[in-house]
């Protein structure tokens, strides 16, 4: 589970941006088990982005919900239950590993590249998101040892192309709460 918070804030911090967002949680975790898993991290694929599609993990309500960034949307949101369909093309960031235990064999991977990684066979089908509360998740650790022993500034490697040029460990946990 990832618990978002937006706090209002003035418009000259932050670059003017009205609100300030802190993501708690950890990202999902799909195991594929010999195929190895597919992560979907915490924020959007740069390269998705450009064309208005990825969306980093806070935002993701808003968009399955139809809400705009804005004050309105955010009282809207606060107003709404339940499940709801995502486009896959808003996924945060995809990754994998060629080898789950050395975070520096990290991979990111577009939804259309999924079949072509892990088989003809695997596809993303749908992806849904659910207002609720539930307890935050905290199993990542037990799948990624490794991430352990890291803070969110830790550089967990390089991806290819301009998708992101490091990553970071915050890709994969978020703030405490």
């Amino acid at each position: 589970m990832i618990e978002t918070r937006w706090t209002a804030q003035p418009a000259g911090l932050a670059g003017g941006k009205p609100y300030a967002v802190r993501v708690f949680g950890e990202a999902v975790y799909v195991d594929l088990g010999s195929r190895g898993p597919l992560v979907v991290t915490l924020f959007g694929d740069n390269i998705r982005e450009q064309n208005s599609s990825s969306r980093s993990a806070h935002e993701l309500a808003l968009v399955a919900f139809g809400l705009r960034r804005d004050h309105e949307g955010l009282d809207a949101l606060q107003r709404r239950q339940g499940r709801m369909e995502l486009p896959i093309e808003a996924l945060p960031l995809l990754i994998t590993f060629k080898d789950v235990g050395d975070p520096r064999t990290i991979r990111a991977l577009t939804p259309a590249e999924v079949p072509s990684v892990f088989g003809p066979d695997v596809r993303l089908r749908a992806a849904s998101i659910e207002l609720t509360d539930a307890p935050l998740s905290s199993s990542l650790v037990k799948k990624l040892p490794w991430l352990s022993a890291m803070t969110p500034s830790t550089l967990i490697g390089r991806l290819e192309g301009d998708r992101h040029p490091t990553f970071y460990a915050v890709g994969f946990i978020g703030d405490s709460p």
